[in-house]
């Protein structure tokens, strides 16, 4: 039963203004169908001219399905991937930075407009107006690699890369204000105002690793 219900779930996630048209389309039909056999039923001089009741419920469908296809605007389909920490080479150096690949599988191009982390101290972190116990970390710009600024274009049909330096996270991840925190989830937000969150993780995962990421990084400035 609970996979009956997981299909129906995603069939309506994936069909579901089409569904609705189909709804609007046939409840009209139906209502038209109805009125017609009320009037050949009681007759028509009490009622009017059938053409002129189809001509009205005609338009009023029409007005219906064009208010609620003017109401979706098409939004592109992405998928954002956290791919860790990645070392990456410039003219000034070897830096560090947690990185995100961007994946759009639509004709409409899209922006990242906003990054960040939410840290929380209990597991299973969500996002909502309930949410006061979580920390919202929001990277501005001195935090992005190089010339990978925000907003991040994504083309249609297209791939993009979000890249942070390790250093500003870990710095905060450290203070005393986080020292109660434990869990982390990683988010972007596009400028069609969707949301997508990384796996959670660890606090201290995602300290070890910038620790490991930042050594590596001083060292080689050194040898160099």
């Amino acid at each position: 039963m609970k996979r009956f219900f997981r299909i129906v779930k995603s069939f309506w996630h994936d069909n579901h203004s089409t569904l609705l048209i189909t709804m609007i389309v046939g409840g009209m039909s139906g209502a038209l169908i109805t009125v017609i056999f009320v009037f050949l039923e009681i007759g028509l001089n009490s009622w009017g001219s059938v053409a002129d009741w189809f001509s009205g419920i005609a338009t009023l469908l029409a007005v219906i399905v064009s208010l609620f296809l003017s109401s979706k605007k098409e939004k592109p389909k992405i998928t954002v991937e956290y791919s860790g920490i990645a070392a990456l080479m410039n003219r000034n150096g070897l830096y560090y930075c947690h990185s995100w690949s961007v994946y759009n599988y639509s004709n409409m191009p899209a922006k990242i407009t906003v990054v960040g982390a939410l840290i929380s101290k209990k597991k299973h972190i969500i996002l909502n107006e309930n949410s006061k116990h979580i920390q919202n970390i929001i990277f501005n710009q001195t935090e992005y690699f190089i010339y990978n600024k925000i907003p991040i274009s994504v083309e249609s049909n297209g791939t993009s890369n979000i890249l942070i330096k390790v250093g500003g996270l870990l710095e905060q991840l450290e203070s005393p204000e986080m020292k109660d925190e434990s869990c982390l989830k990683f988010y972007c937000k596009d400028n069609f105002n969707q949301w997508y969150f990384s796996k959670e993780f660890t606090c201290e995962e995602i300290i070890e690793m910038s620790k490991r990421a930042v050594e590596e990084n001083n060292k080689y400035n050194t040898e160099f």
